[in-house]
């Protein structure tokens, strides 16, 4: 794990840019996972990807996300008493394709890279 200090470019997203070394001139993609504004200096690491976890989240997370929403949309249901089957049907689904929108740019970010970069620390 190799860290490095360097400065916050531009903030999108959960991803932020930052300008690494002494003199400034490496601009690197990173995670941030701290909350870092513009203009600040941050800590950064180099990590590695691990495939195994990656697909744990990738597979499992949709799983349960519908197992949740078939509990949820089966109370829901039966709170306002209508077909308690249809709205565990519906609930897992819509569950399942929310947590979609946090898989695939997951998936995007980490695909084919061994490595990747989080800012893990604002220093000032």
């Amino acid at each position: 794990m190799k860290e490095q200090i360097g400065t916050v470019i531009e903030v999108y997203s959960t991803q932020a840019k930052v300008k690494m070394g002494d003199n400034q001139q490496r601009i690197i993609d990173a995670w941030n996972s701290v909350g870092a504004k513009v203009g600040n200096k941050v800590n950064v690491e180099e990590r590695e990807v691990n495939i195994r976890k990656l697909q744990l989240i990738t597979f499992g997370l949709p799983i349960l996300a519908f197992l949740a929403g078939f509990l949820f949309g089966g109370n829901l249901a039966n709170y306002f008493d209508q077909n308690v089957w249809l709205g565990r049907g519906i609930g897992g689904v819509v569950w399942s394709i929310i947590s979609l929108f946090y898989i695939i740019p997951l998936r995007k970010n980490l695909s084919g890279k061994d490595n990747y970069w989080i800012v893990s620390k604002i220093i000032n």
